[in-house]
């Protein structure tokens, strides 16, 4: 069976101190199936230069520049341009797990969720503690995911450690031009589901 492929959209803006730590935990993904679009929000420093160089000769990852409108106006570019049966988000100054992608599109094929989210750990100083999450891996229906972000239980409000279906974004775009579009964001999707998978593992880091 083939299997399905994920759009990781990254929104980039004066991040090239903390780039090459995220390319590398993108190299050492485990999931095979995926392309990775860089959106350049009118960097003033060298994260452009930094990206071009990079992405030379890599089939799979895909740069964008657009003049500075914020995260959510880079995420919008970002979903445009993608081509993923599922879509994900990572900021630009974190990074992730070998096996984000992999475990996340595991779990979802194996429930059927609309939504799979991660553990999220926070690394400060180079020290890294865990946020609260579920006890075990668990499946909700779409009120407890509503009650999870209201309360903001289990990183559930942001949208950079989840794995979410593609068609979910067919129905709306992130809200420009406001703080706290994460939470718009998962309120939205929340309409728009039945199931959602919690995986407790930490596998999205925060900085």
């Amino acid at each position: 069976m083939k299997k399905h492929k994920v759009s990781v959209i990254i929104p980039v803006y004066n991040s090239a101190l903390y780039l090459p730590r995220l390319l590398d935990s993108i190299e050492k993904q485990t999931y095979a199936n995926c392309e990775y679009i860089f959106v350049n929000d009118g960097s003033t420093d060298n994260s452009g230069m930094v990206l071009k160089e990079y992405l030379k000769n890599r089939e799979n990852m895909y740069y964008i520049e657009q003049e500075n409108g914020g995260a959510a106006a880079a995420r919008n570019r970002g979903i445009e341009a993608a081509s993923g049966d599922y879509l994900s988000f990572v900021d630009s100054d974190d990074y992730i797990l070998p096996h984000f992608i992999e475990a996340m599109v595991a779990e979802a094929e194996r429930t059927n969720a609309d939504i799979v989210l991660t553990g999220v750990a926070v690394e400060k100083n180079g020290e890294i503690t865990e946020r609260e999450h579920e006890q075990h891996d668990i499946v909700k229906d779409r009120l407890a995911f509503m009650r999870d972000i209201f309360l903001k239980i289990n990183a559930s409000y942001i949208v950079c450690n989840k794995l979410f279906k593609r068609t979910i974004f067919e129905q709306f775009r992130f809200l420009e031009g406001y703080i706290f579009e994460d939470m718009f964001a998962s309120y939205m999707t929340a309409l728009s589901v039945s199931k959602v998978a919690y995986l407790t593992e930490d596998l999205y880091i925060y900085c």
